[in-house]
C-alpha cells in the first residue's frame, strides 16, 4: 500500500514541475518589407519541439530552458536564431535569402560582328571559367576589311565578385585597338567597374552604374594625342519579360569618356532570348562615328559541383 501512495505522490507531483521548468515564450515574424509572414517554422534547436506562425505572423511556444535557442525557418528567407535568456515577446525580422547562381555553368559564346560604316566584318568569342567561388570571363571580338580598317577589342573580367541579394559587382580590364585606313587610330586600356544592383529599382528590373579610368592614344590626321587619361561614367539598365519556357531581355547601356582632349559617347542595346543575342552599339571617338553589330550564341560546356554556390548569409 506504501508503495502505491509514493508512485501516486510521483504522478502528482512531475506534472507540477514540469509546468514550472517550461518558458513561455511569443512574438512575431515580419518580412524585411514589415508583412506578417505565416507559415515560419518556430523550432527549439536541437529538439522536436517547434510550432508555425498563424496567419498574422504570431507565435507561442512552449521552451524547457532559458539558454535554449530558437530557429525560424522559412522557404526564400534567411533562417534566424534567437537565444531566448531573459526575453520573452520576440519581434523577428526575416530577410530575402539568395543562392548566387551565375556560375551554375561554364559558359562560351560565339557569334558574328559587322561595322557595316567601314565595311568590316569578323567574329567574336567569349568563355567564362569558375575559380575560387568566382568567374573569370574572357571576351574578344575582331573585325577587318581586310585592307586597312580593323578593329580589336579585348577584355579580362571578374563576375560578380561582390555579391549580395540586391547587388553585384563587376570589373573588366579593356584594350582596344580602331584603326581607319591612314587617317585613324586609336587604341586605349581601361579598368571598368559595373555595379548591378536591382534595389532600389528606376526603370526596370535591372540597373547598372558604371566607372572606370584608362589612358588612350589618338592619331587622327593633323591631330596627335598620345598618354591621355580618361575618366568614364555610365548608365545601363535591364528589362526581362518571362514568358515560360522562353524568356526575353533587353538591355540599354550608355557610357561617356572624358579623354583630356575629345570626348567619347558610346551606347548599346542588346536583345536576348534563351541563349541567343542580337545588339547594336555605336561608338563616337571625338567626332569619327563607328558602328557595330553582333548576333551570336552561347552554351554551357560543363556543369560545376553545387559548393560552387554562393550562398550570401
Amino acid at each position: 500500500m506504501k508503495f502505491y501512495r509514493i508512485v501516486l505522490t510521483v504522478f502528482l507531483i512531475l506534472p507540477v514541475c514540469t509546468s514550472y521548468g517550461q518558458i513561455t515564450i511569443t512574438g512575431k515574424v515580419i518580412a524585411t518589407d514589415k508583412e506578417m509572414i505565416p507559415g515560419v517554422t518556430v523550432l527549439e534547436k536541437g529538439t522536436e519541439n517547434f510550432i508555425f506562425t498563424d496567419r498574422e505572423g504570431n507565435f507561442t511556444l512552449d521552451v524547457t530552458d532559458s539558454n535554449s535557442i530558437i530557429e525560424f525557418r522559412y522557404i526564400g528567407l534567411k533562417t534566424k536564431e534567437v537565444t531566448i535568456r531573459e526575453k520573452r515577446d520576440f519581434l523577428i525580422q526575416l530577410k530575402d535569402d539568395c543562392y548566387i547562381d551565375f556560375f551554375d555553368e561554364k559558359q562560351i559564346g560565339i557569334g558574328l560582328s559587322a561595322d557595316p560604316v567601314h565595311h568590316s566584318w569578323g567574329g567574336f568569342f567569349q568563355i567564362s571559367h569558375p575559380v575560387f567561388r568566382r568567374a573569370f570571363i574572357g571576351k574578344i571580338n575582331y573585325l577587318s576589311d581586310f585592307l586597312d580598317n580593323h578593329r580589336l577589342d579585348a577584355s579580362l573580367g571578374i563576375l560578380h565578385f561582390l555579391v549580395d541579394c540586391d547587388y553585384n559587382a563587376d570589373v573588366d580590364l579593356n584594350y582596344r585597338d580602331i584603326k581607319i585606313a591612314e587617317t585613324f587610330r586609336f587604341k586605349n586600356y581601361t579598368v571598368e567597374g559595373k555595379l548591378n544592383f536591382s534595389r532600389p529599382r528606376i526603370f526596370s528590373q535591372y540597373t547598372t552604374l558604371y566607372a572606370g579610368f584608362g589612358l588612350s592614344d589618338f592619331h587622327k590626321q593633323d591631330i596627335d594625342f598620345s598618354k591621355q587619361a580618361g575618366y568614364m561614367l555610365g548608365f545601363g539598365t535591364e528589362i526581362r519579360f518571362a514568358h515560360y519556357p522562353h524568356w526575353l531581355a533587353l538591355e540599354v547601356s550608355m557610357k561617356a569618356v572624358y579623354w583630356t582632349n575629345f570626348w567619347e559617347w558610346k551606347g548599346e542595346i542588346a536583345c536576348k532570348m534563351n541563349r541567343m543575342a542580337l545588339s547594336a552599339e555605336f561608338d563616337r571617338i571625338d567626332t569619327t562615328l563607328i558602328m557595330g553589330f553582333k548576333i551570336g550564341y552561347k552554351f554551357g560546356y560543363q556543369r560545376i559541383p553545387s559548393q560552387f554556390k554562393q550562398n550570401t548569409e
